[in-house]
């Protein structure tokens, strides 16, 4: 239309270091007696290009103000949501949307519609990828033998990640962004480094972890007290000075001379000296030995044989890994 002598002036306004939001300047005549009051002139969308997650907004303009209009993405009408919005400032229209993905590249159109006419353009919106990026990573793992092992990350990108472990693996759970490997029955050859490797079209991202196998030598430990012939023997147990009684966690067994403490299924908790204190009508003995806890193996530090009034007290011998002298139950 030369004679409306319209004059487009497009540039591109930073709102923020991340975001490229292009904008026109439409100059119109004033002159109320021009053909523009009933002619539609519509300024031109421009392609753009935005980073996957950014805001895309169109914006284009219009002379006239009393106008219905249209936003369409492929053809399908735009109804407004709280990520899309659309607005309009005096002559100037725009579509906004927030958070932009992948699914929403495409053909974008502005529609306005008066009695003498109506008018569009359309415009190419590009969403550029983002490489995987790690939500929470993997954590090192201590678990006991023959138990379940499970790592856990979560990744995110766009598109979606390819996601690998770089270990031998039993079975994979997946999740949206939630990724995890179990190793079920865990051997002592299962010990070692895992890595999550997660990739797109766009990079790839590693985290690893450690898995440390808790390898016990038996499921419970046995102390043994035993004394020489005596009237009306009475064993006691102590843990760190505190009496043990018979429970779901310590099993205490008496018969004439002998007494056992067995502690079922040791764990950290429970390392500390215990002693055995033996008593009649004559007096009392004791002795004390040490249970040590640690990740790969349990065991006993060296007592000594006491005699006092004829009672003779003996705890297991320190070994590691198995016990000759003294007894440990596998």
């Amino acid at each position: 239309y030369p004679y409306l002598n319209l004059t487009f002036i497009p540039f591109t306004c930073l709102q923020n270091s991340s975001i490229h939001l292009p904008v026109v300047f439409l100059l119109f005549p004033k002159s109320s007696n021009s053909p523009a009051s009933v002619i539609l002139t519509l300024s031109k969308l421009h392609d753009m290009t935005v980073k996957c997650g950014e805001i895309a907004q169109f914006i284009c303009a219009v002379q006239e103000l009393t106008l219905k209009v249209t936003w369409k993405h492929e053809s399908q009408t735009i109804n407004e949501t709280e990520k899309v919005k659309m607005s309009q400032n005096g002559n100037v229209m725009l579509l906004t949307i927030q958070n932009v993905q992948l699914m929403e590249q495409g053909t974008y159109s502005c529609t306005v519609k008066n009695n003498h006419g109506e008018k569009t353009t359309a415009a190419v919106l590009t969403v550029e990828g983002k490489p995987p990026r790690f939500l929470r990573a993997l954590s090192n793992l201590d678990v006991p033998i023959q138990s379940d092992a499970e790592f856990k990350c979560a990744v995110i990108g766009n598109p979606q990640p390819a996601v690998k472990w770089l270990k031998e693996t039993y079975k994979f759970v997946y999740d949206a962004s939630e990724y995890s490997c179990i190793i079920p029955n865990v051997k002592a050859e299962n010990e070692g480094e895992y890595i999550c490797l997660a990739s797109n079209r766009h990079g790839e991202t590693t985290c690893s972890s450690y898995l440390t196998v808790e390898q016990q030598v038996g499921q419970s430990a046995l102390f043994t007290c035993e004394t020489e012939p005596a009237p009306n023997v009475r064993f006691q147990w102590f843990k760190s000075g505190r009496e043990i009684y018979e429970s779901d966690k310590y099993a205490v067994k008496t018969l004439n001379f002998l007494s056992t403490l067995e502690i079922i299924r040791p764990q950290v908790v429970d390392f500390g000296e215990y002693t055995c204190k033996a008593s009649n009508s004559f007096g009392s003995v004791s002795s004390t030995a040490t249970l040590n806890v640690t990740g790969k193996h349990l065991s006993f530090v060296q007592v000594t044989y006491q005699y006092i009034m004829h009672i003779t007290l003996a705890c297991a011998a320190s070994y590691i890994r198995e016990c000759t002298n003294g007894t440990f139950i596998k």
